[in-house]
């Protein structure tokens, strides 16, 4: 190779070597389903919503996160790596991120019907084509029966029912009823019937109620009781039940499904199959450690122990933190 060649590469590696600090930073942080505008430097821009704790309140991130696509309705738990920058532009970031992996993710639009069910949903505004018509002054409401198929409620001016067909994320109006009071808000009860006409979708995101109906006016509804009870229960639900696995790899690693500490979450990671002692051939099959970072499992031991169903197992869960978890495992591999 050319000598001014080799020179040339080699003073480009170093000035790359320079732009960044040599030691990176992890970092384990929780992202927002949604993305806010926010301010950068004289520039109005969008901008994640971050925390490092689950208990802590959301701080604007205005700055890319390589490797990293945000999808709206989802939140995430994600690692990253933080490297200092050495040369900075103004009001340009001060690190550089990099995604390591996606810890977890989950989906924070519900369209569960029973989201509905005892409870009474106040209209908050009338959102057509974009265009928002306060509504709350009239003090408009909605209780939903999917149990009977019907909807009443309080329009503005006048009590209303109606029979209504229900599915999850699906609901179809029929014949209104109503009574016949005249009143200041005649504006915003004409909205509202237009609105119950016909088949509609809804969903359920961040404790507000949105109905998307069929003339294009979306509902907002805020419950009069918060609905975290029964997302609770929704999202225990989606949990695998005992489901705790493990399949080997093509390339000799194991794939393996563990309960996480509190035991109402399971945890997939890659492990790797040590090799056993001649006394720890007596008692145990596999012993597997972690291959990545795994912030919360040590070691899983699965034992020789007989088990009567054909490829499950008896296994134990050692802890970071010193605390044991006797499970029965199953073998997935091929």
């Amino acid at each position: 190779m050319n000598r001014k060649v080799i020179v040339l590469c080699l003073v480009v590696i170093g000035c790359l070597g320079n732009i960044y600090a040599q030691d990176a930073e992890i970092k384990k942080w929780y992202v927002a389903d949604a993305k806010i505008a926010c301010q950068l430097g004289d520039a109005v821009t969008s901008c994640l919503r971050i925390r490092e704790n689950p208990d802590s309140n959301w701080v604007s991130f205005p700055f890319e996160i390589e490797g990293f696509v945000h999808e709206k309705g989802f939140e995430y738990e994600i690692e990253v790596s933080q490297v200092k920058l050495k040369y900075t532009e103004i009001n340009g970031p001060q690190y550089k991120w990099t995604l390591n992996r996606i810890i977890s993710e989950k989906s924070t639009v519900h369209i569960d019907k029973r989201l509905l069910m005892n409870n009474t949903f106040q209209l908050i505004n009338i959102d057509i084509f974009g265009k928002k018509t306060l509504a709350m002054r009239a003090k408009p409401f909605m209780k939903f029966e999917p149990d009977s198929n019907r909807i009443y409620g309080f329009m503005g001016c006048n009590n209303f029912s109606a029979p209504c067909n229900y599915a999850n994320a699906y609901m179809e109006f029929g014949l209104l009823d109503k009574t016949l009071k005249t009143c200041a808000f005649t504006d915003i009860e004409t909205k509202f019937v237009e609105a119950l006409k016909g088949k509609a979708t809804f969903y359920v995101r961040s404790n507000m109620l949105y109905i998307v109906c069929e003339n294009f006016t979306t509902l907002h509804l805020r419950p009069e009781r918060r609905l975290d009870s029964i997302l609770n229960v929704i999202e225990m639900e989606k949990l695998p039940k005992n489901d705790i696995n493990f399949m080997k790899n093509e390339d000799g690693s194991y794939r393996i499904s563990a309960p996480n500490t509190n035991g109402n979450a399971n945890l997939f990671f890659m492990y790797k199959p040590n090799v056993l002692t001649t006394e720890e051939k007596k008692k145990i099959k596999f012993k597997f450690t972690p291959l990545e970072n795994n912030p919360e499992v040590s070691m899983i031991q699965v034992l020789n122990k007989e088990h009567e169903n054909a490829r499950m197992y008896y296994a134990v869960i050692t802890y970071k933190n010193g605390a044991k978890r006797e499970v029965e495992i199953r073998d997935d591999s091929n």
